[in-house]
């Protein structure tokens, strides 16, 4: 698919899209804590590579790079809303229970994954940030220094302080 974004392929860029907007949308809201504004930092990142793909040649990783600019679209809303978004409590990407299992179990799962956003909503942007790309969306700690051009000692010192006060906040509930 990158190939034929490169080359210039209209219909490529919907199948970017077709096959990464649940991902990119998933950071954006555990990120901003709102669907509607996650979405539109999604609809922001596709619209710029619209506007840019006669131009633009993606020659790294397409999830990767995606996820990067989903963050750093996301990291400008966050700053323009002064850092306030309003919580909300479907926003963390945390796997569903599968509908076979009972519905205590699924009762469950709703709590932990209610405290586990409530928790992630707690941290710091940055530590919030670096821990979402680091597990949720499996970037590596080199990419994420890359992406938030800072050194890599920095973002594993973030993801070490998030994931302590997480454990803090969650009192070994979850993690």
């Amino acid at each position: 698919m990158m190939i034929r974004f490169n080359r210039g392929d209209t219909h490529a860029l919907r199948d970017i899209y077709t096959l990464y907007k649940n991902e990119l949308v998933s950071l954006a809201r555990a990120l901003l804590h709102d669907k509607t504004i996650a979405e539109d930092a999604v609809h922001d990142v596709f619209a710029k590579l619209i506007a840019k793909q006669e131009t633009l040649k993606i020659t790294s990783n397409l999830r990767s790079y995606l996820l990067t600019a989903v963050a750093n679209a996301a990291r400008r809303r966050y700053r323009s809303d002064k850092g306030h978004p309003e919580l909300s409590l479907d926003a963390a990407n945390v796997p569903e229970i599968e509908s076979n299992n009972p519905p205590q179990s699924a009762a469950i799962s709703d709590e932990q994954k209610q405290l586990l956003e409530i928790a992630l909503a707690a941290l710091p942007y940055e530590q919030r940030e670096v821990v979402l790309l680091r597990h949720f969306s499996d970037l590596k700690f080199k990419t994420i220094a890359s992406m938030q051009n800072i050194s890599i000692n920095t973002v594993m010192g973030r993801y070490r302080y998030g994931l302590d006060k997480l454990r803090s906040l969650l009192n070994g509930e979850l993690l």
